[in-house]
């Protein structure tokens, strides 16, 4: 059970909270959670700040509470100290299982403001930029502005952690998940 007396709380907590869009709330697969995390299962977190589709580049974060009771209380659980960066395709992109290298996802990140950056082949092979496109994780090396805050992601491994490749229709959500918090559930 976390406690919020572990988790550093600086700033005036009497201001009004800042509004935050997109907000992420996955459990993720047991490909994640049993061997890669040790059998700990988990919760992700992932948010920016703004209103609507408007994203705020000054948002500072936010702070995550939970409630163990059915929410009639809830405990400071943690702390989300950078924007996820999320944004929605505007093509389509087919099934593909493995390593995909004929696909192109189109993205438009103008709702959290956020870039995606290229790393190499066998970094996103091992798991780096991890990304959720609806129900389905994928790690991408490849991301090529083509226009604002538009991008072509190319180079993917589909399926990660065991879920399932599948087709993605335009306006789907994508959620880049290094910026998310990590919350491991507690065993009750």
């Amino acid at each position: 059970d976390p406690s919020a007396s572990t988790i550093s709380t600086s700033g005036n907590t009497a201001v009004d909270a800042e509004p935050v869009n997109n907000v992420l709330i996955y459990e993720p697969p047991v490909g994640y959670t049993g061997p890669k995390n040790g059998g700990v299962a988990q919760i992700w977190f992932g948010a920016t700040g703004g209103m609507g589709s408007t994203f705020d580049p000054n948002w500072g974060g936010c702070y995550v509470h939970g409630s163990l009771d059915g929410g009639v209380s809830y405990t400071q659980i943690g702390k989300i100290v950078a924007p996820m960066a999320h944004g929605i395709l505007i093509g389509s992109i087919p099934s593909v299982a493995g390593w995909d290298t004929t696909s192109t996802m189109s993205v438009d990140m103008s709702s959290s403001g956020q870039e995606l950056e290229t790393i190499t082949d066998a970094s996103a092979q091992a798991g780096g930029n991890l990304a959720l496109v609806n129900n389905e994780l994928l790690c991408f090396s490849t991301a090529t502005l083509t226009g604002t805050n538009q991008y072509a992601v190319t180079r993917m491994q589909r399926g990660f952690y065991g879920t399932t490749p599948a087709s993605h229709s335009a306006g789907a959500n994508f959620a880049q998940l290094d910026n998310t918090l990590k919350i491991d559930l507690p065993t009750d």
